[in-house]
Parts: C-alpha cells; structure tokens; sequence
C-alpha cells in the first residue's frame, strides 16, 4: 500500500507482486458516510484482491470525506464524480495504462457510473451491490438521518445531517434525479457486472453479467459487526481480470509527502508502532503556537477518520489554533486492518499501548513537551491504559469510556472470568457454525442471524457487570481488613495522578458506560471528582459515539478548553449546544 494524493484527494496505490502485472488498473470507488465508515475493511480488501490478481489499484476518498482535503460544501456530487475522472488520469499517468475498470460499492456504483459516461476511456464497470436510482437513495439517507436527527439550529440552513455526514440540499437535488439503470443502457463499449441481493431489473440490458451478491447482510453492519462478503469479492476480481493483457512491472509513483489540506496545514502519513503496524496522520500547522500536541485514537474498530468525519474534524481545528495533531489506525485497525479477512480483530488488546507510545514519541520528536490523549469507545479504554503508563501525557479526555479495567485480551485468564472475551469469540464462531447448526444449515446469514448475535452479546456484558459488582463489593469488604488493597480501576487512577495527569471523563447522559462508572464510584462527586482523580463531564441526550455535529462540538470545546484555546466560533445558523456541563 503506497499512500498518494491527487487534486487534493488522499488514497492509497495497490501494487501487484513483481512478475504478476497485468495491463489493466482498477479504481475503488466507495460508498458516503457511515456506510462507507463501516465497509471502509471491506473496500480494502477488495483492492487487495484486485492487486493479488495482478490489477494495480487505487482506492480513494472524495473530495470532503475522509483524509482528502476540504469540507462539505454545495456541489459535493458533481466533485466526487469528477474525482473519479481525476483518479482514473493520475493512475494511467503514475503506471503508464490505458485500459481502466471501476468497480463501486453502493453509492460508489452509481457516481462510477455517472463517471463512465462524463469522462469515457473506462473499460469495464464492477458495480457491488450498486444504487441504480439516486431518489431511492435519498429517500434511504432521509430514513438514516431520522435515526439521530439533528437538533433544531444545529446546521446551517440549507443543510442535512445523516448520521454525523452532511449533504446540501442542492446535492440530495442533484442525487435524485441520477438514474443508474437509464446510464447503463448508453454505456454499451463498456463491460459490466453486477453483484446484487436484489432481483435483476427487467430492463436492463442483456449484455450485461449479473449475479448473486452472498452475504450482502453481513456486509451491511458496524465496522465491528462487518462479515466480509469473499465469495462476491473474488468473483469481482476473477471478472476484472478477465480479458486483462499480460504487462511488465508498473513504475512506482513516489509515496506523497505532504498533502494541503487547507490553507496553512498540512498533512503526513506515518509508519508507527512495532515494526510499523500502526498508521498515523500527522495534522501539521505552519504556524505552532503551543507546546501541546494531540493524538486521536480509534473509537472501536472505526477508521481513523472518525464517525461523521470527527477524527478528520477533530485533527483539522486544533491544528488551525497552532496544536499538531496525530490521528490513529492502531494495529490491524482501518488500514492497518489484518491481511488475512478471515482474522477476528478486538478491541482491547492492551498491546497497542506501544502504539500509543509511538505516536507521542512523534510528537516530542516535533517539539511539543505535553501530549494530550483522546478517544471515543474502545479508544477511550486503550487512551487510559497508555496515559497510566506514559508520563508525557499531561492530559487525556476519555469519551464514554465502556471499562476501566479488563483482562479480556489476557490468554492466560480462564474463559468464564473473561466474558467480553466470550462475546467476541462467539461472534467469530457463530460465522463457522452456529449458522449451520440453529439455523437448518443455511449458508445465507440474514438478519435473524445478527439479531441473536446481539442479544447474545448484551446477556454476557451483563454478565460482566454483575462480576464486577461482586467483585467491588469483596474488595471494599477486604479493604476494610488491608487497607492497602485497591481496586484495578482506582489503581490507574492512582497513575494518573502521581505523573500529573488531568483526567477528564466525558459521558453522554444515557451512555452505557455509566453502569460501570457507577459500580465502581458510586458517589461520583465524592469518589471521583473530590478525591482528585478525574474531572467528570456531561453530554446532555448525546448518543455513545457522539455522532450529530451538536455533540462533537460540546467534545471539542472540551479539548479546546483543556488545551487552553480560545473556542471555535459556531457554523453560520448553528448554536453553542448548552447541553454539556460539569458534575
């Protein structure tokens, strides 16, 4: 994987292995928003694949998505197809081919499309599950933007908000009245295969190869849900190859060095971690204007760019106040995700503490003397854990920090102490063999299938917090005998405070994360605030992951604050959210 950057856009060039080069280059074309945030392992895959077949591939994020420069503005849907058009010149410039294939994932089907016909010289047209009718999916992102609406006031006008990403209404205008199907029927000098759930249309030209999209359901689900769809991906490998010219190595392109992301900053990307595992881009202002520097981690499995784009968000407004920013894919997280797609990834795994490490070491290698520490979810757990070991970070803001302590990830603890290890585990096996045991041996997993996976999850997370309320309860009882003793979580703690550390918790109200907060500080004020160990913040109705633009600027005036910089000036239309307030 060789990071590029072309007219602002940001990606990654796919190479084959010397002596398995083929005349043809493929472009990944993703999907918006969370969709795209939670298939972001899949279409990695799926550029790996192409590659191992000999296809060299770029896979890339719009223009105002992902790592790529710029912001949401009127007119994203004409700039995103017409990136696909720059895409497709940057990959015949960088290897020297002419003959090029798309291949689009949901709403990336549709704008290949829509490229295929502006801009010509593609050869073939991969469409995955594809959107054929703009208005359907309009409609779809309405129905996902209703699942957390936004507050009244909270955008500027003329703008929608779905799930955390933003569309002006000129754009969900222009999206309607895309046709797909009325495309493809122009489109005749091009080859084309469909891999759908759904039923062939019946108009649809005869020429064109369409087949079954298996496990279409496991591919429609959080990141940490998300089953990869093989088959399907290695039939769409198999076809884009078809036909494809033996060719000599492709020359590499030099790796991007730097990419402009606005005026006055820049941004690298950075090998980190154990024999460079980890992923880092580095936000880096022209102008530095403090001693702080900032790393973001992964919020669960997530990528680094963040749910709603907040990772990128994030990274963007502190390095504009003068605050190099570091944002994370921590070992086999985003595009540090396992080469192998069968691997289970979890969250826990402490040893990405060395992650951590590494990214400050970058950071001090910068010039900042303090590091602030941030994350949401998991990342919040793996933030605590790397704070409690590394004294040059000065201060952490943890957002709905689901434990405080937990050996899930320890081999050596006993299967039945470890229940989240459980869960994640029967995750993985119900894949291999509960579907064909509970479910009369059918290959397809369909809804019923996550559903009970679940509800199978949540019963063990009970599980866990009635361990550890009785496990509280005897060591309070114990303490009373050996007052040296204490808990796992008050130990941390205990870290924190004696490197100096100021600890900020930041719960939504309704997070789940407050039933072990409150098992194991049951007087929050007294246990935790008074007793010097953390300051303790609320998000009033703010969901786990902080998804609507509302919540993640109550989080970032928090950062803003810690950091001791003036706070960002709202959006025109938007409003300061009153909801977030001190214990």
């Amino acid at each position: 994987m060789l990071p590029i950057s072309f007219d602002g856009c940001a990606g990654w060039l796919h190479l084959p292995a010397e002596g398995g080069a083929r005349g043809r280059g493929v472009i990944i074309c993703e999907s918006f928003g969370y969709e795209a945030l939670s298939t972001q392992r899949a279409t990695l895959v799926l550029a790996r694949m192409c590659a191992e077949a000999g296809l060299p591939t770029l896979s890339f994020h719009y223009p105002g998505t992902g790592d790529s420069a710029g912001e949401e503005t009127p007119g994203q849907i004409e700039r995103w197809i017409a990136s696909i058009g720059a895409a497709a010149a940057f990959l015949k410039a960088q290897t020297g081919l002419e003959d090029i294939a798309l291949c689009g994932l949901r709403l990336g089907a549709l704008l290949a499309i829509e490229a295929a016909q502006t801009f010509g010289g593609i050869s073939a047209l991969a469409l995955l599950a594809p959107v054929l009718s703009g208005k359907t999916y309009a409609r779809e992102l309405l129905l996902s933007g209703s699942m957390v609406p936004s507050r009244e006031g909270s955008l500027p006008p003329g703008w929608r908000e779905f799930l955390g990403y933003r569309l002006h209404n000129d754009d969900l205008a222009r999206l309607r009245i895309l046709d797909g199907e009325a495309r493809l029927g122009s489109l005749s000098h091009v080859r084309v295969r469909i891999a759908s759930p759904a039923a062939r249309p019946a108009a649809l030209p005869a020429d064109i190869a369409w087949g079954p999209f298996q496990h279409h359901d496991g591919l429609a689900q959080h990141a940490q849900d998300l089953m990869l769809p093989l088959r399907a991906f290695r039939e769409t490998a198999a076809w884009l190859v078809e036909g494809a010219p033996r060719a000599g190595v492709p020359p590499v392109p030099p790796a991007r060095e730097a990419l402009e992301v606005a005026p006055g900053l820049q941004e690298l990307v950075l090998r980190l971690g154990p024999g460079g595992r980890a992923l880092g881009i580095l936000t880096r202002p022209a102008h530095v204007k403090a001693d702080w520097g900032a790393v973001i981690l992964n919020s669960g499995l997530n990528h680094h760019t963040g749910n709603g784009r907040s990772g990128v968000r994030l990274a963007r407004r502190l390095a504009a106040q003068g605050v190099p920013t570091l944002r994370l894919d921590l070992d086999k997280i985003g595009d540090c995700a396992p080469a192998d797609p069968d691997e289970t990834v979890g969250f826990h795994d402490l040893g990405r503490v060395e992650d951590v490490r590494s990214a400050v070491d970058q950071l001090v290698q910068q010039g900042s003397s303090r590091v602030l520490l941030t994350g949401i979810c998991a990342g919040a757990y793996i933030g605590l854990h790397a704070a409690a070991n590394d004294p040059r970070i000065r201060a952490a803001v943890l957002v709905n920090l689901p434990y405080f302590y937990i050996r899930d990830e320890d081999p050596a603890i006993p299967l039945w102490r470890r229940p989240l290890r459980l869960a994640v585990r029967l995750a993985d096996r119900t894949r291999r063999w509960r579907a064909a045991l509970l479910w009369n041996r059918n290959p397809e997993f369909g809804p019923a299938f996550f559903r009970r996976r679940y509800v199978t999850q949540r019963v063990l997370l009970l599980w866990h917090y009635a361990l550890l309320s009785v496990s509280c309860r005897l060591k309070g009882t114990l303490r009373r005998f050996l007052p040296a003793l204490q808990p796992g979580a008050r130990g941390l703690l205990q870290a924190l405070v004696a490197h100096g550390t100021a600890l900020t918790l930041v719960y939504g109200t309704q997070d789940w994360g407050l039933v072990e907060l409150g098992i194991l500080f049951p007087d929050h004020q007294r246990d935790l605030v008074d007793a010097g160990y953390a300051d303790l913040r609320f998000i009033e109705n703010a969901d786990h992951t902080l998804t609507n633009a509302w919540m993640f600027d109550a989080y970032a005036r928090i950062l803003e604050e810690m950091l001791g910089l003036p706070p960002e000036a709202p959006e025109a239309g938007s409003r300061q959210a009153s909801e977030e307030h001190p214990a």
